[in-house]
């Protein structure tokens, strides 16, 4: 199976997605495309994170072939541009909220074990402020 890498001039959500394990690049997806107003999105959101936390544990440590070692590194250095670019595009997002999810997501796609549950505990949390910020502006209008 070959991955073509993605170059970052023209990053999409799919490009970075595929980098992320599957259940974590789902969730990605659906925090970059959720609507700036829609508590509903962001709700389904929140619930796949959840349910991707369940399974978070990560895969068992094996012994790697030198060409995964390579691949796995080249994976996270990837993923590493990725996070700077979402940072660094942080105003082209609905809120800062919606940045920290991403970016947190981007995190747990790089570690395994309870560091990986750490990293989607705190994008709930994120996506969480940010429901609550959207229901209370709906509420306000």
């Amino acid at each position: 199976m070959t991955q073509e890498l993605f170059y970052p001039s023209n990053t999409v959500s799919e490009d970075i997605q595929q980098l992320l394990p599957k259940n974590i690049g789902l969730a990605f997806k659906m925090v970059w495309d959720a609507p700036a107003d829609s508590p509903e999105a962001l709700k389904q959101a929140i619930e796949k994170i959840a349910r991707t936390r369940k399974g978070a544990r990560g895969p068992k440590e094996e012994k790697d072939s030198d060409r995964d070692v390579v691949r796995g590194t080249l994976r996270l250095q990837w993923l590493s541009i990725a996070r700077t670019l979402v940072h660094k595009n942080s105003a082209a997002f609905h809120n800062v909220y919606q940045v920290q999810a991403l970016i947190c997501l981007i995190e747990a796609g790089k570690s395994t074990g309870s560091e990986r549950l750490v990293h989607l505990r705190t994008a709930i949390t994120d996506l969480t402020l940010w429901w609550s910020d959207t229901i209370t502006q709906q509420a306000a209008a």
